[in-house]
């Protein structure tokens, strides 16, 4: 059985805790309701002592309606059933029981104390029975007044001929917990009964108090349109947990009327409906974050249950109009007694649904297509953005926030390479498999942190051909690291060609080092394709062990590159089984006794082999490869690439270099990833079969999931962009010199008339050219 520890309440319950909650853990808090509780337990004039234990609780009758995130007093009268649960900063000041036993001036007596039953005082059958009527009776006195007080006004005006229009409006700002948005409504003058008003009601201690305010302005006054936008009025969303200031003040007063109030112009406005409408600065801060509050898919029909009752007076609203802007859905509704109200599915930005903007950002953040994201919704009927508002918010605003996002980002990696002198890796990739690739991008990282430090990007009409991309995305991004003062020493790449040659001719200071998996992976692949052809199938099961030997030559000599070529040459004698007498800085092999399949002396395995391993160009790249630096995390980041940029659709140049920002965002936020453990703190590994091993499998760690805090600053600089921005020309103007791209591909062909080309086109399987073949 649960029960309320407060004095001389009843309240007790054998089927749960419903309503019942226990003391905070918070100590500040605790210490409150404990204080409240013992103010209460005075016997004799002095306070009894009063310690709640782990289970002790109070009573839902001992907290006003303001202390829940939800009113109980509104769930009821909206006939909704949701979870009762207290604000963190809620404390108990309703005790009736304690209010009507001082009244009566009995003496307490400690016996009293605790959960005893008791008749209830305050709140007997009878008032009960005739809570309604008093509440009816107070709405008609107050109708009757505030028409009188109206009448008497206009007729003194119209008689000094200051005023011609007989239609004045006050209005209402409507807190309400439970919808958790801030409503406006507007009173509108009856044919009979003037300005409808709902007085102050309270009931068992929670008391529903709307906040007579003066109009902020009229439609007149309201912002501009922007860019033929239809301006929306704001809707400020509540916090979840804790009222804002303003609203705190508004629960704590009562209503007061200024007898002397008079309209001014921006109080009278009307439009073609008929009714008065208040607008919002669409500027204004907002007190929760939107890119942190939750959102919620919700069905029309149960979102129209809630607009059909009036938050003001309960009665039935019938809805005059909705509109539909990408996301974000506009409600006018009107109840039977004249409240108007216009209520918003979100906040708005200078004219901009917040959840427009964030769902455009979400699907570039995410790497996605905006075809499959807008098809997704449209298929299970959720509103959504168009492909034409995605591709002007994304050229806009989300291209210059990646943009500046990365470009802080870089700025901070690069200040720190300064102070050292650095080691980095480049490799380029482009955007299609083959030699007709439109984009190649160059991207060059600090192998010692796994960060990249500069990405560039080139289309294919900026250099001669698909294959000079590389070199040109090289020049570029040593031209971005000198101008930023730093200092590269080492370099390590493929074996580019062009590269190679640009190195040693343009920076003889940089030390250029050979990828070892690049030059590994192109030895293991001849030598299993000499190992299919007949008589060399020894060579084949030699493969991944002469692999594995490329790797050993680099690591265990330091960077000489005599050693490396004399260390990689005695695996010509180790396949015959000789051991010894390689040369003089690795004279024989550090292994002990093995048991191989070992390839005969002088038979045509061991000619076929010698012509891969002493080939002329291997043995001169051998010497340079990289001692302890590879490539393998640049590798690695290249397929966060495809996961931003897909090789499989098309992006123009500035949507493509922000992608590829986006993913050298993702690498640097993710670089520091430690290997995942158990709990029992094990370190945790996974084995995967790949069709590169040939049913043999291999041993990867595996990582801590990934971070994704760079998102956080994406949204929140692209709010930024639409606040600072009142209008979409101001925004374009700005973000043009994040979209300077080089001329289009087809800049270069031959403009043909659409007309003309359409004549003449004829398909290889047309019935009348296959009737006369040529």
């Amino acid at each position: 059985m649960v029960h309320c520890v407060a004095f001389g309440c009843n309240k007790k319950s054998d089927s749960g805790n419903k309503g019942f909650f226990l003391f905070p853990s918070d100590h500040v808090y605790r210490e409150k309701w404990i204080k409240a509780v013992k103010s209460c337990r005075e016997i004799d004039g002095k306070l009894t002592s009063f310690q709640p234990s782990k289970t002790s609780r109070l009573c839902i009758r001992h907290f006003t309606d303001d202390c829940f995130i939800h009113p109980p007093s509104v769930m009821s009268s909206l006939s909704l059933s949701l979870k009762l649960q207290l604000v963190k900063t809620a404390v108990p000041t309703v005790f009736p029981e304690v209010t009507a036993a001082k009244e009566s001036k009995r003496p307490l007596q400690p016996c009293s104390l605790g959960p005893t039953k008791r008749k209830r005082i305050s709140y007997g059958a009878y008032e009960k029975r005739n809570r309604k009527a008093t509440v009816e009776e107070l709405i008609k006195k107050q109708e009757e007044e505030n028409a009188e007080n109206v009448e008497a006004r206009l007729e003194d005006e119209e008689a000094d001929g200051s005023i011609s229009s007989a239609v004045y409006h006050k209005s209402l700002k409507f807190v309400s917990r439970a919808a958790q948005t801030t409503e406006r409504v507007v009173l509108q003058p009856t044919e009979t009964k003037g300005f409808q008003i709902r007085p102050q009601v309270s009931e068992r201690g929670v008391t529903a108090r709307p906040v007579m305010t003066e109009a902020m302005c009229g439609p007149e006054l309201a912002p501009p349109p922007v860019d033929k936008c239809y301006q929306f009025p704001e809707e400020r969303a509540e916090n979840n947990e804790e009222a804002s200031d303003d609203d705190k003040d508004a629960f704590d007063n009562s209503i007061v009327t200024d007898p002397d109030w008079e309209p001014d112009n921006s109080d009278i406005s009307t439009d073609e409906e008929g009714h008065e409408e208040l607008w919002h600065d669409c500027t204004e801060e907002f007190p929760v974050n939107p890119t942190k509050e939750r959102k919620f898919i919700v069905f029309e029909s149960c979102l129209q249950q809630l607009l059909l009752l009036c938050q003001i007076c309960g009665s039935t609203s019938k809805i005059l109009k909705k509109k539909v802007v990408g996301t974000m859905l506009t409600v006018e509704a009107k109840c039977e007694l004249g409240h108007f109200r216009t209520w918003c599915t979100q906040p708005v930005i200078n004219g901009t649904p917040v959840l427009n903007l964030l769902t455009a950002g979400a699907i570039v953040f995410s790497g996605g297509s905006a075809s499959k994201v807008i098809n997704m919704f449209k298929f299970i009927n959720v509103s959504c953005i168009s492909r034409r508002t995605f591709n002007r918010i994304q050229r806009i605003f989300v291209i210059p926030t990646i943009a500046n996002v990365w470009k802080r980002e870089q700025q901070a990696i690069l200040e720190d390479c300064r102070a050292r002198e650095i080691r980095v890796g480049g490799d380029a990739r482009c955007c299609s498999p083959g030699h007709t690739a439109k984009y190649g991008s160059y991207t060059i990282m600090d192998l010692e942190t796994g960060k990249v430090l500069v990405v560039e990007l080139v289309q294919s009409n900026e250099v001669n051909n698909s294959n000079a991309m590389e070199l040109e995305g090289l020049k570029r991004c040593f031209t971005h690291l000198e101008n930023n003062a730093l200092t590269v020493t080492h370099i390590t790449t493929d074996r580019h060609l062009q590269v190679r040659k640009y190195l040693r001719e343009e920076k003889p200071g940089v030390n250029h080092w050979f990828d070892g998996w690049h030059l590994a992976k192109n030895v293991k692949k001849k030598l299993c394709a000499l190992g299919k052809k007949k008589g060399c199938e020894t060579v084949g099961k030699w493969a991944h062990s002469i692999s594995n030997h490329l790797y050993f030559c680099a690591a265990s000599s330091g960077g000489e590159g005599d050693e490396v070529q004399q260390k990689w040459l005695s695996i010509l004698n180790h396949i015959i089984n000789k051991h010894e007498g390689h040369g003089e800085k690795f004279p024989k092999c550090l292994h002990g006794p093995i048991e191989r399949e070992w390839i005969t002396a002088g038979s045509k395995a061991d000619k076929e082999l010698k012509l891969v391993i002493a080939n002329n160009r291997l043995l001169s790249d051998i010497k340079k490869l990289s001692p302890a630096e590879q490539t393998s995390t640049l590798e690695a980041h290249h397929k966060v690439v495809c996961q931003f940029a897909s090789k499989f659709i098309s992006f123009s140049y500035p949507v493509m270099k922000q992608r590829l920002n986006l993913a050298a965002l993702h690498t640097c936020f993710n670089a520091d990833r430690e290997q995942a453990v158990t709990k029992a703190g094990t370190p945790r590994y996974r084995v995967s079969y790949p069709k590169y091993k040939a049913g043999h499998h291999v041993v990867k760690p595996i990582k801590e999931d990934c971070s994704y805090e760079y998102v956080d600053l994406l949204n929140q600089e692209l709010l930024h962009l639409r606040t600072i921005h009142t209008c979409y020309e101001t925004a374009a103007n700005s973000a043009r010199q994040h979209l300077e791209a080089p001329p289009p591909l087809t800049s270069s062909a031959k403009k043909v008339d659409k007309a003309e080309a359409v004549g003449g086109h004829m398909s290889r399987f047309n019935s009348s050219w296959c009737r006369h073949p040529i």
